[in-house]
């Protein structure tokens, strides 16, 4: 639940920071991310959040999947403590989120490198952005990666859409992109030709399908049949890979077709210490 800053509210987060204790069970982070970020942020504060950890967590990827899923509304500082800390958790997180991280090691303070990181969160932010399209009768737009909530200082922010329709080359078009900046409204606007590259696979189109591909497979519906589809269909169809697709090399110089059903190879990827069985990747070509 997100209160307001007074310094009762200060006594009583000190109060539960004291009344802490460790359990030895091993780090768990991604349940409490999840519960944060099913809180509801307060209009005009983008959540800024500091994350805290002096050992690693058998599931990485998920937290950061988890972490740049809830990138578009949020900041993520992370700060690693000792020996032990991560450093794939701690990186991850922080440039999923489009934060910073720190790492206290030896005899170094802590206090430094937090206040840093605080005086960075504090900075006025770029919110309420939204696009605005002017467009020729007969097309319109499609965003493919979802734009952002808000824009932090010294960050930038792509977003990529598609134009669908009858393209006639003697139009133009305009997009508007409007946002607040403290407390006040604006808007930059551009104006484009509908000019039809004649290359196969343009590499703008090519950045398209990767932010779509990444939208869909770290969405909500990721393990729909529905969605599976799509990113399959997208993957192939733009020649950027996906987590359902694989490039297969092929020896044309045999001149002979490639025959049989494809095979499972299970490739072992580094496991966690203190005696954890190793994990094993499944690989199989899907398209």
């Amino acid at each position: 639940e997100t209160i307001e800053y007074t310094q009762e509210s200060m006594d009583e987060a000190v109060k539960k920071v004291t009344q802490m204790e460790a359990n030895m069970g091993g780090t768990e982070i991604l349940q409490p991310l999840k519960k944060i970020y099913k809180t509801a942020v307060r209009p005009d504060h983008p959540r800024q959040l500091f994350v805290f950890t002096d050992g690693e967590v058998g599931n990485t990827k998920q937290v950061i999947e988890e972490v740049q899923r809830n990138a578009h509304n949020h900041r993520c500082f992370a700060f690693g403590i000792g020996e032990g800390a991560s450093t794939s958790l701690i990186k991850g997180i922080s440039r999923a989120a489009g934060g910073t991280c720190e790492f206290i090691t030896g005899k170094e303070r802590m206090q430094p490198k937090v206040l840093k990181a605080l005086k960075n969160a504090l900075q006025p932010t770029v919110k309420e952005i939204s696009l605005k399209w002017t467009l020729p009768p007969g097309m319109e737009s499609v965003l493919l990666s979802k734009p952002p909530s808000n824009i932090f200082q010294g960050h930038r922010a792509i977003v990529y859409a598609q134009l669908k329709g009858k393209i006639d080359e003697g139009k133009e078009g305009e997009v508007s992109l409007e946002y607040k900046f403290k407390d006040e409204n604006f808007r930059n606007s551009i104006k484009f030709p509908f000019k039809v590259e004649k290359v196969e696979r343009p590499t703008i189109h090519r950045l398209g399908a990767k932010a779509l591909i990444s939208e869909l497979e770290n969405g909500a519906n990721s393990e729909s049949e529905e969605v599976k589809k799509r990113i399959v269909e997208s993957s192939t169809q733009s020649g950027v890979i996906s987590s359902l697709t694989a490039f297969v090399a092929v020896n044309k110089e045999t001149k002979a077709p490639v025959q049989g059903p494809p095979i499972r190879r299970d490739i072992p990827t580094p496991g966690l210490m203190f005696g954890m069985p190793m994990a094993c990747q499944q690989s199989m070509p899907n398209a």
